[in-house]
């Protein structure tokens, strides 16, 4: 994660305390993986604000590894 100032509205704790929340949800709704596509629910997620918002783009969280993200290498930079 970036710091403060530079895109990102929160610290890795809070990042920490998101990924940990979405990945309760999912457990308790038996879900392996979830598959985040909406701009919005990305930038909620960890702030992500891509240049090329109009391509397709997305995160997939399981439960123990990633998050992963896919999208254009110009956004790359956003992603921290």
């Amino acid at each position: 994660m970036r710091r403060p100032g530079n895109g990102i509205t929160f610290l890795k704790p809070e990042y920490d305390d998101r990924l940990s929340r979405v990945r309760s949800t999912m457990a308790t709704r038996g879900l392996d993986a979830l598959v985040i596509a909406d701009p919005e629910n990305i930038n909620w997620f960890n702030a992500y604000d891509a240049w090329s918002f109009y391509t397709p783009q997305m995160i997939l969280i399981d439960m123990h590894n990633g998050p992963f993200w896919m999208g254009l290498e110009i956004d790359d930079g956003a992603m921290g």
